[in-house]
């Protein structure tokens, strides 16, 4: 026998599926806007999760709660550990991609707000995409075709969230949206961010949770004259939480949101610009002043965003422990020890000038715990303008992509699946105006050095064949001290260096347009 919830639910569906429109209607959702590197917390803004997907959303609530009316939730009492797998979309250039610490901010963020729930999100992985149709319109046909396809197979595994340019090319206001077909997210990179609240708003979707207005998304319709039914026929909620429907049941259960602990809101929210408290007239059908819940991370009140009602947090977890989220569950997670201790930074450090701009070696020694190392080099201590970043398993990288005579800062955050909130220190270094020459190539460079005696100083080269070469002596600044022609026999060659201030110097040895060897020269 079908219980009357979800007759009535399926009746319902199946009217608001007779008027789907073509076109999805963008709905109003709290998100932070801000440019793409340096974020604001002012929310404003729309989500995509369009009033159709909502109500497939809503119905999979009812049949969660009806099903759990006769049969048991497990009682762990263990933190419930979730997967999350970000991909990150880039032109087919593989430029204009979100740097992958944005990834954590974020997650360290939404997990502040869920922490009341025992939920914990972890890292399963950050994927790197190049797609110029989907990083242009996740929203097109194609776009959802190739995403649906992504989020299905191996990496149905995680709550998959796709970052790209923007959340749909058609409507540039949106920033974020579930899409229960394909059961991802997909967000605008610009939020995800270290304020949190729009994925947060998303992951509630994704756990079965409709706006607190329901069904006031769309239509022309007063707050200061409720009709009995919004958008679709939506049941528009009255303030008596009481009050029951003509099927018996709490009205409160079935209207909007489909939750008694929700106070009524006729997206209220939207628009307000009264702080966290309001203090609006709005009456319902009955006369009833109402007072919507301003913190509710399901409502609109701009920057109050911050918590789940009891139910709302009941139909998570009646979700989170369905069979249709099996793949969350499965294997369990075993949490990791907290990543805590500092970097120890080994080499470039303390503004040091790299061998060569061409070839720079970095190396940290392995901290406890981590399992990965994001390692990032930028032009700019704001870790922007000419930002490189790599997620390495080593405690070591070299790049071989840097500009000549460059100022650089680079840091390295240490992480592991469930502990990425750590903050990390930034060392500096230069890069002379020349490249580190190669002992490989080409093949007659045997060795080359400086040698140190009380007296004087040489630079020895020692080849297979006979070179004529310039050996350039340059100072921290990439400045050039002295310049020397040589013929170079084979065998070993000593050149005097005639450096009379100490300090730190770099020499090069270029035959015609190449170079044959370059480094340190430390004259004391």
């Amino acid at each position: 026998m079908v219980p009357k919830n979800v007759l009535f639910l399926s009746l319902y569906l199946s009217h608001i599926r007779k008027k789907i429109m073509s076109n999805r209607i963008a709905l109003w959702i709290l998100v932070a806007v801000a440019p793409v590197f340096a974020f604001a917390q002012q929310p404003v803004g729309m989500c995509g999760t369009s009033i159709e997907d909502q109500a497939i959303i809503k119905q999979r609530m009812m049949e969660n709660r009806a099903y759990y009316e006769s049969h048991n939730l497990p009682r762990t009492g263990a933190k419930k550990y979730i997967p999350v797998r970000y991909h990150l979309y880039a032109k087919a250039d593989g430029t204009g991609r979100l740097a992958p610490r944005a990834c954590f901010e974020n997650l360290c963020a939404i997990n502040k707000l869920y922490a009341d729930q025992e939920i914990e999100f972890y890292i399963k992985d950050i994927k790197f995409t190049n797609n110029e149709a989907v990083y242009n319109d996740p929203s097109s046909t194609v776009s959802a075709s190739i995403l649906a396809a992504t989020a299905g197979g191996t990496n149905r595994n995680a709550i998959n969230i796709f970052v790209a340019s923007k959340a749909n090319g058609a409507v540039p206001g949106v920033l974020a949206f579930y899409s229960p077909s394909g059961d991802y997210i997909v967000s605008d990179f610009r939020y995800v961010n270290s304020n949190g609240t729009t994925l947060a708003h998303e992951i509630g979707h994704f756990f079965s949770l409709a706006h607190t207005f329901y069904g006031w998304e769309c239509g022309d319709f007063s707050v200061n004259a409720p009709p009995v039914q919004a958008c679709y026929n939506i049941l528009v909620e009255y303030v008596d939480r009481t009050k029951l429907y003509t099927n018996g049941k709490l009205h409160c259960n079935i209207s909007a949101d489909g939750f008694c602990d929700t106070p009524a809101d006729y997206n209220l929210g939207f628009g307000w610009s009264g702080g966290c408290s309001w203090s609006g007239t709005v009456k319902d059908r009955d006369g009833a002043a109402l007072d919507p819940d301003e913190r509710n991370m399901m409502s609109y009140f701009l920057n109050c965003l911050a918590t789940f009602s009891g139910e709302q947090k009941a139909a998570i977890d009646k979700d989170y422990n369905s069979v249709q989220r099996a793949f969350l569950r499965t294997p369990a997670y075993l949490e990791k020890p907290e990543v805590t201790d500092a970097v120890n930074y080994i080499a470039p450090v303390k503004s040091e000038i790299a061998s060569g701009y061409d070839k720079v070696k970095f190396d940290w020694d392995p901290v406890p715990n981590a399992t990965a190392y994001l390692f990032e080099v930028a032009e700019l201590a704001n870790f922007v303008t000419g930002l490189n970043y790599y997620i390495v398993r080593g405690t070591d990288t070299t790049l071989t992509n840097l500009k000549a005579s460059k100022k650089y800062y680079w840091r390295v955050f240490p992480y592991n699946p469930n502990s990425f909130c750590n903050t990390t220190t930034t060392q500096t270094f230069s890069t002379p105006s020349f490249k580190v020459a190669n002992h490989d190539l080409p093949e007659e460079v045997k060795s080359a050095q400086v040698l140190y005696s009380d007296s004087q100083d040489y630079l020895s080269i020692e080849l297979s064949e006979y070179k004529k070469a310039q050996i350039q002596i340059l100072n921290v600044h990439g400045q050039l001290i002295s310049q020397k022609e040589v013929e170079l026999g084979i065998g070993q060659n000593l050149t005097e260096l005639n450096i009379q201030v100490p300090g730190l110097y770099f020499y090069s040895i270029k035959s015609g347009a190449e170079y044959l060897a370059s480094g340190k020269y430390l004259k004391k």
